[in-house]
């Protein structure tokens, strides 16, 4: 799956699933010519929940997260704490599904919270999504979805329509 050029994300609100040190957002804010904004989700972002060895991997990249006042939220994937149709593109890098692999009910209310918060017209590409998991997620989706399964998965969900047939 290739990874999102500078048209797929100018000027889009993106979800960043399990950004870990948030090298995505970082880099995006670095160019501000393509006015988007990253929020990245992480659950090691709330520090006091984690356990020793991995509070301390976490600590400097909460640190330089909040020092570059970059967008962060400590969250799941399957309880996603965002409204309904916010972001045009939503990404997950080795994070969802991967961590949770083994867990299809995980993998499933991931996606439905994914498609949740997905905007008409948007995009979530997911990688590394092993086969087995791409099945699962193909039958979790019905209604007004594309989906694309390469190493990875892309899911667009439709434009709107009206009751006339027309945006």
């Amino acid at each position: 799956m290739r990874k999102p050029s500078a048209e797929d994300v100018k000027e889009k609100l993106i979800l960043d699933l399990g950004s870990g040190g948030a090298g995505f957002a970082e880099g995006i804010k670095k160019h501000q010519e393509l006015s988007s904004r990253v929020v990245s989700l992480d659950p090691n972002y709330n520090l006091r929940t984690l356990t020793e060895e991995n509070r301390d991997l976490m600590q400097d990249a909460v640190k330089e997260i909040n020092e570059q006042k970059l967008e962060a939220v400590a969250g799941l994937s399957e309880s996603l704490p965002f409204k309904d149709e916010v972001f045009d593109l939503i990404i997950s890098n080795h994070a969802v599904p991967w961590h949770i692999s083994g867990d299809t009910e995980k993998v499933v209310k991931s996606i439905e919270e994914i498609v949740r918060v997905l905007k008409h017209g948007g995009e979530a590409r997911l990688h590394h999504v092993e086969e087995k998991i791409a099945q699962a997620i193909e039958s979790a989706i019905s209604g007004n979805y594309s989906i694309e399964s390469r190493k990875g998965i892309i899911i667009t969900r439709f434009p709107a329509v009206s009751a006339a047939g027309t945006l």
